[in-house]
C-alpha cells in the first residue's frame, strides 16, 4: 500500500506520512505547524486555496466581516443609570428611579402609604397656637407703646412715679422686647414655615 500523501494546511505543502494516521494529530515536518490528519475521503475533497486558479476554494462572504469591531469594545454607553437595578435613569438630574423607587441621595427606596385627609378643624387647631402667639405679640407691642408714650403723663406726681424713671423704663422696655421676639418666632414657625398640619397615616 503506497504512503498517503498529506497536505498542510498552514503552508500547504505536501509531504507522505505512513499509513493509519486518519484523526490523529500530528506537526508538519516543514513549518512544525500541528493539525489533525484528515480521511482519505476528506483530503479528496480539500482544495488547496490558489488565488488565481479556477480550482481554488471558494470563500463565503459575511457583511460583518467588514466590521473592525463586531463586539462594540469601543462604545461606551456613558447614560446615568441606577445603582440598585442598573436601568437608565430618566435624566443627568433625575434623583429617584423610576423602576425600584431608588433615591441615589438618600439611598433609600421610596414608599407609598395611604395617609388620611385633613379636615377644616384639624387645620385650624394647628394654626390656633400661631394665632394666639400672633396676637400676644401685638398686645405687648401696644403695651410698649403706650409704657412709653401715655404711662409717664399718667403716674407724675403719684406712688407709680418711680415707673417713669429712665432705669426702670429701659429694663421694663427690654423684657417686654423679648416677649415680643419669643411669640413673633412661634407665630412665624408656625403660620409660615409651618402652616399645614402632619399626615396620618393609616394603618
Amino acid at each position: 500500500m503506497a504512503a498517503p500523501i498529506i497536505t498542510c494546511p498552514a503552508c500547504t505543502k505536501k509531504f507522505k506520512t505512513k499509513a493509519g494516521l486518519e484523526g490523529k494529530r500530528i506537526k508538519c515536518p516543514l513549518c512544525a505547524t500541528p493539525f489533525v490528519v484528515p480521511a482519505v475521503a476528506d483530503q479528496a475533497k480539500a482544495k488547496p486555496a490558489g488565488a488565481g486558479s479556477a480550482s481554488a476554494q471558494r470563500v463565503s462572504w459575511n457583511a460583518e466581516d467588514d466590521n473592525s469591531d463586531p463586539y462594540k469594545l469601543g462604545e461606551f454607553d456613558i447614560r446615568p443609570r441606577c445603582p440598585n437595578c442598573a436601568n437608565l435613569m430618566e435624566s443627568k438630574e433625575a434623583v429617584v428611579c423610576l423602576f425600584c423607587g431608588y433615591n441615589t441621595q438618600t439611598r433609600e427606596w421610596g414608599k407609598t402609604v395611604k395617609a388620611m385627609s385633613i379636615t377644616g378643624s384639624q387645620h385650624f387647631m394647628h394654626m390656633l397656637p400661631g394665632i394666639i402667639f400672633l396676637t400676644l405679640l401685638l398686645v405687648v407691642m401696644y403695651g410698649v407703646l403706650y409704657f412709653s408714650l401715655e404711662l409717664p403723663r399718667y403716674v407724675v406726681d403719684t406712688w407709680a412715679s418711680f415707673l417713669d424713671h429712665e432705669s426702670m423704663r429701659m429694663w421694663i422696655i427690654l423684657i417686654l422686647l423679648a416677649f415680643m421676639w419669643v411669640f413673633g418666632v412661634i407665630g412665624y414657625k408656625r403660620l409660615i414655615l409651618n402652616p399645614k398640619p402632619a399626615e396620618k397615616v393609616k394603618d
